[in-house]
């Protein structure tokens, strides 16, 4: 790459608002000063005139986004709608709110957001059904940013590994906590980029993965009372940097299984035998698809997807690892996709993906099908829990209009029963959910779910919000969230689009929204907009478009491919700039075989076709957009919303705002535990769409 020129200009751009009495109000923007430099490309030159934004560290930079927040608070401040949002927002919040429970010995592990609370707490039952608080945020913070995740919980349940961060950064520091005693052992894993941390079943020591922005993940080997520089590496010396590793263990321990994960669209495994040679054999290597393996007992099983669009199930005989001694146990279904995979009794569970909803079907070790738990329609079956050897199963359930309930599943008597649920005040009663089915481009059929008022499809055109993600394999699944009900509640509709990119419908879904194909995605969502403007749900004043990290790409796409098919663009944490994306020192570099790197010319050609900041064009009318990001997001690097935000705004010749929210403080998860700052945060932008939306409050 070549630095070609660098040529200064310096100067403020006045532009209009529209407020809500369509009076005309001139504003400017804080300056933003271009100095363009022009890189060759594989031969094409392309100018970037806020490089400099890059330096996150420079006093040029940071007065620039000290300007930026000043602008972005007033334009937000004085939003009618904010106190009546912040109000409904806080009213769901005095629930008492639980997650879904993980069991271990005799302990229950569950997050829980008791009454009126700013934080989520992390709860642990004894076998006498007495519970206490093992983790709270405020412990490590007082304002409660923290980020707390939960690594591993050892086999009876005494202790648990946990990480902490304080800026919502992905590195994070390890500790381990004793749940009987609630304090923390000496053992520390330092401030690092971790993976995984899986407790060994002789209960000596544990696994963990780590690596750098820079180095390729390794799997290591930790035993208790040793130094972490003397840990023994396992796995992973000469991985690409774009490549990660897991580890996982025969329930005797004398098996070490290491997964290999190139991006999203295939795997590797490999086997160890502790007892023996000690050598680390290939099971598969090199195969377009993947595998997800897992053991009862000595007995190893996989998930694989490489001829099965939906996934089938395989036994592996673990003394003739090859693919051809394989077994078949579970043929694919061509009517549901295997989403997860989870045992309990000794038995397969296997959360199927059926049209944008959850079944769950109980198998034999030998593949035979058993019986089917009952879930409720229209819902997410979310994380499942039991001991491998158990007869009681729990598992959550998320539906669009009412908190989680999650369910307790006594395996031997097939009978459930609810454990807990999430009342949140919201009258389900008066709203309703409506799949449709939209045609995109090019024939592809994909279904929607709108949310709104009982009887909205027939109430005409609404301020409307349309949500997608379109990547990474990630499925759009039915669940609560107090943003979208409070939208709904204050007379709009809200919309959930399962475009391509997901894996809503097997393997090749995802494979048609990525790399050379993600153009695909952008055309999903926008005939999806287009849908609900021809049937009448909305129209193009009236509608705002949503989407965060992969979707914050989205919607920075479709909005510089069709800038006039929405009034509002809501862009939360994005990937815009995929042409720089490759050079990023915090970029997440496996994100690279689902986007593309533009170093390599095939892929540099199909990016720059989309790239939203080099797709800016000076002079075209963008509609009023509200972008957020923080200074500690080390997954999607902030420096994209930085840039994009000034050549917005320098470019634009609309007369609606351009903001970028700035967190300073946080990053990927925005905000951290802290109920609060949530609520504010999902306000402001519930406030900006409905001004521009024209939501009547």
């Amino acid at each position: 790459m070549k630095v070609l020129f660098v040529v200064l200009c310096f100067f403020l751009l006045f532009i209009v608002d529209v407020n809500a009495s369509s009076k005309l109000t001139k504003f400017s923007y804080p300056a933003s000063e271009q100095i363009i430099v022009v890189d060759e490309i594989h031969g094409h030159k392309i100018p970037d005139p806020f490089r400099w934004l890059e330096d996150d560290e420079s006093i040029k930079t940071r007065n620039w986004i000290k300007d930026q927040q000043a602008f972005a608070d007033a334009q937000l401040s004085n939003l009618k709608a904010l106190p009546m949002f912040e109000k409904v927002l806080a009213r769901m919040k005095k629930a008492e709110l639980h997650g879904s429970p993980t069991v271990a010995g005799d302990f229950t592990f569950v997050w829980k957001h008791p009454v009126n609370s700013n934080f989520w707490q992390y709860i642990v039952i004894d076998e006498k059904g007495m519970e206490r608080v093992l983790l709270d945020p405020s412990e490590f913070s007082e304002d409660g940013t923290a980020n707390i995740s939960i690594l591993d919980i050892n086999k009876d349940g005494t202790l648990i590994a946990y990480g902490v961060t304080l800026t919502g950064a992905d590195e994070m520091e390890i500790r381990f906590r004793d749940t009987v005693t609630g304090k923390d052992l000496r053992e520390v894993l330092p401030y690092g980029l971790y993976d995984q941390v899986k407790f060994k079943t002789d209960g000596k020591g544990y696994y963990y993965t780590k690596r750098t922005r820079g180095e390729s993940v390794l799997i290591y080997s930790h035993q208790y009372g040793t130094d972490v520089s003397d840990d023994e590496v396992l796995f992973g010396q000469g991985q690409p940097l774009e490549n990660w590793i897991s580890i996982d263990e025969s329930d005797s321990g004398r098996y070490l299984l290491f997964s290999v994960w190139h991006g999203w669209t295939r795997s590797d495994l490999y086997l160890r035998d502790t007892r023996s040679d000690r050598e680390t054999k290939t099971i598969v290597e090199g195969l377009d698809g993947l595998f997800m393996p897992w053991f009862i007992g000595e007995k190893l099983y996989t998930y694989s997807n490489l001829t099965a669009n939906n996934g089938e199930v395989y036994e592996v005989d673990l003394s003739k690892l090859n693919m051809a001694n394989w077994k078949l146990i579970i043929p694919e279904d061509a009517e549901r996709v295997i989403e997860d995979i989870n045992v309990a009794d000794n038995k397969n569970v296997i959360t199927y993906l059926q049209n944008v909803q959850h079944k769950l079907h109980v198998f034999s070790p030998e593949g035979e099908f058993l019986y089917q738990i009952p879930v409720p329609a229209h819902s997410q079956v979310t994380r499942l829990s039991s001991h491998k050897n158990s007869e009681v199963l729990y598992f959550g359930t998320d539906t669009f209009l009412a908190g989680r309930k999650t369910f307790e599943f006594n395996v031997k008597e097939k009978k459930s029963s609810l454990y807990t649920e999430s009342k949140v005040p919201f009258d389900s009663d008066k709203f309703e959910v409506k799949q449709y089915w939209v045609t995109s481009k090019d024939g592809t059929r994909f279904p929607i779910s709108i949310l709104g008022a009982k009887g909205f499809h027939k109430m005409g055109p609404r301020p409307t919000i349309l949500y997608g993600y379109g990547g990474f394999a990630q499925s759009i699944m039915p669940r609560f969230s107090d943003a979208q009900a409070a939208w709904i509640e204050a007379g709009g509709n809200y919309v959930i689009a399962n475009i391509r990119g997901g894996s809503e419908f097997g393997k090749e879904w995802h494979r048609q929204g990525q790399l050379q194909n993600k153009q695909n995605v952008f055309d999903d969502f926008i005939a999806a907009a287009n849908w609900l403007k021809e049937e009448g749900f909305t129209t193009k004043k009236q509608l705002a478009i949503q989407g965060g990290r992969n979707g914050g790409l989205l919607v920075g796409a479709v909005t510089t491919q069709k800038p006039d098919l929405a009034n509002v663009v809501l862009c939360h944490y994005p990937d815009l700039d995929m042409i720089g994306y490759y050079r990023f020192k915090n970029n997440n570099a496996p994100a690279l075989k689902e986007y593309g790197d533009a170093s390599i010319k095939a892929h540099f050609d199909f990016l720059i076709k989309y790239s939203p900041y080099q797709n800016v064009k000076q002079g075209v009318s963008y509609p009023a957009m509200y972008i957020s990001s923080g200074d500690f997001d080390t997954r999607v690097p902030p420096l994209q919303a930085r840039k994009m935000t000034a050549k917005l705004q320098q470019y634009s010749s609309g007369v609606s705002p351009i903001i970028l929210k700035y967190d300073e403080q946080s990053g990927h998860t925005a905000g951290g535990s802290n109920t609060q700052m949530a609520i504010k945060k999902t306000a402001e932008y519930l406030a900006f769409a409905a001004k521009y939306t024209g939501l009547s409050m």
